[in-house]
């Protein structure tokens, strides 16, 4: 279907681009362990602890859950942390198991030791997450996208990443607002004014073609928002899960003109 409907948008060339694109990416099964090591620690532990005990006692269940993906993910080309969550249930079902299991252990026989490390997972997860949620780390996204939405009409050409581009073109009917900014790397832009929401995907994306670190150096700097994520120190728990919230640093609203 997805072939097809960019056939139907006249959109192929771009579709089989992208597509090439991806599949040129790798990276390690390991890097997503690591990263999730890195982010949620506990969950890391309990998770793969009970997944262990999971295979001890051959657990179908789980097992058939979590090893085929594993597998899956290991051959796959490139792939990311948020394809994780797909067996996180898993690990969370698995880490219940080994909470449930270690009232079997001698050393913890007694209810009240039990009862009394059940609690402290249950308050270290409900303070840690606490402590991320309480936090509005995507103002400065809202307040960047509004700003565009409230200074530039459909006479310019946007450059931004999916977070943004769907909601100026499908919710608020904006045109020339391409899908993503990579766009830049096949095609120019019909008018005359170029709007870029540079934000850290952009930045990062500079290595996939001259055309975005050209069409950034002849732009400049109209307005810039700045992201709250930068209060925190994300090599600390509970919040080195920041460190998958790119999109909430600095965002910079830049403008370039045609023949400048």
């Amino acid at each position: 279907m997805w072939p097809v409907n960019a056939i139907m948008l006249d959109q192929f060339d771009l579709w089989q681009k992208g597509v090439l694109w991806q599949t040129q990416r790798t990276n390690s099964i390991f890097d997503i362990f690591g990263f999730f090591a890195v982010i949620d620690p506990m969950m890391f532990v309990l998770g793969l602890s009970g997944i262990i005990i999971a295979a001890l006692r051959r657990d179908k269940f789980l097992l058939l859950w979590f090893i085929p993906f594993v597998v899956f993910l290991s051959v796959v080309g490139y792939k990311q942390y948020f394809h994780w969550m797909i067996v996180i249930p898993a690990m969370c079902i698995a880490a219940g198991i080994l909470l449930e299991s270690i009232r079997n252990w001698s050393m913890i026989k007694k209810k009240f030791v039990h009862i009394g490390i059940i609690s402290v997972v249950l308050i270290f997860g409900f303070v840690s997450t606490t402590l991320l949620i309480t936090n509005n780390i995507s103002d400065n996204q809202f307040q960047a996208l509004s700003y565009v939405l409230e200074n530039y009409d459909d006479s310019v050409t946007v450059l931004t990443s999916p977070v943004y581009s769907w909601i100026l073109h499908d919710i608020f009917k904006r045109e020339n607002v391409p899908k993503d900014y990579s766009f830049i790397l096949f095609y120019k832009p019909t008018t005359e004014k170029t709007i870029i929401m540079a934000d850290e995907h952009y930045r990062i994306d500079l290595v996939r073609g001259p055309q975005l670190q050209n069409e950034l150096d002849r732009s400049t700097t109209i307005k810039s928002f700045e992201g709250e994520i930068d209060e925190f120190d994300s090599k600390i728990y509970p919040y080195t899960n920041m460190q998958a919230n790119g999109e909430a640093t600095q965002i910079e609203i830049r403008e370039s003109i045609r023949g400048k």
